[in-house]
């Protein structure tokens, strides 16, 4: 539920038992009577005063303008409207005892002029002691079930949206294969290395002993000879070290497949892969 803008802003004063007779018994014969304080003194009927109390600027206005004026005029004598505004209280208060701001600057000019002809009425705050302000009230619009609806979903789809936004880095590798990441390609960047530079190192380490342990072990040799012992050396376990850096190489491309490439199936994302 949401509050809707003020239709009537105007404050109205619920009248106490002592200013309703005192209002009575001083002013009933005013012949410039305010329309509530006139029904105070029970001198008007409601259609009398609602006609008596018509009284607009001279400014021309629409039909609907005109509905809006005389609704905010007949606010006062709606009693539902009028005891809900109460405080609070048990009894529910008369349309007669509800009062205007101007009904009230009407009172104490009223009682300024008699202050002066016979210098002893009672002051204006000593009539409202027990009289109570009633200020006016936002109402409460009720929101269609197919608009709270339809708000609901619109909130779901922002809150999915928001969630996929902050987890879109999260899944990163059901977006893109797992071979174009960087991770993979640095792994298979040192396994490539690291093969490369033991095929090497074998290689050297073959050659020397041709070429150097022979003639630890055996004595002088002629340097020819020497070299001719290294490079066999060196050939043989190049030939060999070719076959296994091959067979190696298979085994990491292997073992680096994605699950789509392996043709696997991929296991739902929050949880594992289940085996029967």
């Amino acid at each position: 539920m949401s509050l809707g803008s003020i239709t009537d802003p105007r404050v109205r004063i619920l009248a106490s038992k002592k200013l309703c007779d005192w209002v009575k018994e001083n002013l009933a014969e005013e012949k410039t009577l305010p329309g509530n304080l006139a029904r105070i003194c029970g001198r008007v009927s409601k259609t009398q005063l609602d006609e008596a109390e018509e009284m607009y600027p001279n400014v021309i206005y629409t039909e609907n303008e005109k509905k809006l004026l005389k609704s905010a005029e007949n606010f006062r004598s709606d009693p539902e409207r009028e005891t809900n505004k109460a405080s609070g209280k048990a009894e529910m208060p008369k349309k007669e005892q509800i009062l205007t701001v101007k009904d009230i600057k009407w009172i104490n000019k009223i009682l300024q002029e008699k202050r002066k002809s016979s210098g002893d009425p009672p002051y204006l705050h000593e009539l409202l002691e027990t009289s109570s302000i009633l200020l006016p009230e936002n109402p409460t619009i009720q929101r269609s079930p197919e608009l709270e609806k339809r708000c609901e979903t619109l909130r779901k789809e922002q809150e999915n949206r928001t969630y996929r936004k902050m987890t879109r880095n999260v899944e990163n590798y059901r977006a893109h294969p797992y071979e174009d990441s960087i991770a993979y390609q640095i792994k298979q960047i040192n396994k490539q290395l690291i093969a490369v530079a033991q095929f090497i190192f074998s290689v050297i380490a073959g050659f020397m002993f041709g070429f150097l342990g022979i003639q630890l072990i055996v004595g002088n040799l002629d340097f020819g000879f020497r070299l001719l012992l290294g490079i066999m050396f060196a050939l043989i376990i190049a030939l060999a070290e070719i076959y296994f850096l091959a067979k190696k190489l298979n085994e990491n491309a292997d073992e680096f497949k994605s699950p789509e490439h392996k043709g696997e199936e991929v296991p739902p994302s929050g949880g594992k892969q289940k085996n029967d």
